[in-house]
């Protein structure tokens, strides 16, 4: 598949803009465009490769206004052609003997130790609450991914806040051994809206919480 001609700076030069799309054109996205990008997010490195998503991709007229009227305020996805419902599996970790040997079959982890490794993900993962929040955490950095191979490809994203899960489950035939994560709306931009500048000195420290992180020039500065 042909990607977008961008430049490394092109790329940072639209990451770091500070905007945010406030409504999609109504062309639909090219078949072979939203594979790439699906694929990207379904490629995401994991610990252990355990993969603990899905995605449900709602691109037909009735699909999509169905889902949207599970979401309180879709904001500018409700004229995205194509959302995506996210999906985290807590159980993902049950995969893991199958995901190893796949590891061990690409020589991306050594044979024989997969025993130790399940241990670990066993005490980790297949405890208390903490598959959960392992399960949804992965599924973002697998649609962030996804966002950013959709940015290169000159694909505008935006996510849905707010959205009755039980209702999607049900209207979508989602099972409920998953988690309703989020939906993704992803489209051609139409308009943008410039996002307040973000201040590091509030978000970002220097070796320790609180302490203020400078950059190296501002050192020559002074």
């Amino acid at each position: 598949m042909k990607t977008a001609e961008l430049t490394r700076e092109d790329w940072l030069a639209q990451l770091e803009a500070g905007t945010c799309v406030t409504h999609f054109e109504p062309r639909p996205l090219a078949p072979e465009t939203l594979e790439h990008i699906l694929a990207a997010g379904c490629q995401t490195a994991l610990p252990w490769n355990l993969q603990p998503w899905q995605f449900v991709l709602v691109t037909e007229a009735g699909a999509r206004e169905k889902l949207l009227q599970h979401c309180v305020d879709p904001g500018p996805a409700a004229t995205a052609p194509a959302l995506v419902i996210a999906l985290g599996d807590p159980g993902a970790w049950k995969q893991a003997p199958a995901r190893l040997s796949e590891m061990v079959i690409a020589s991306s982890l050594e044979p024989g130790s997969e025993a130790r490794h399940l241990s670990r993900i066993r005490q980790q993962w297949g405890t208390g609450d903490t598959a959960r929040v392992f399960a949804i955490a992965q599924t973002h950095a697998a649609l962030q991914q996804m966002r950013l191979v959709a940015l290169a490809l000159g694909v505008a994203s935006c996510w849905i806040g707010e959205f009755d899960a039980a209702g999607i489950a049900d209207d979508f035939h989602i099972p409920a051994s998953v988690l309703v994560v989020t939906v993704l709306g992803l489209g051609y931009c139409a308009g943008r809206a410039v996002l307040p500048r973000p201040s590091l000195a509030r978000a970002v420290f220097a070796e320790a919480y609180g302490l203020p992180w400078r950059r190296p020039d501002d050192d020559k500065e002074n």
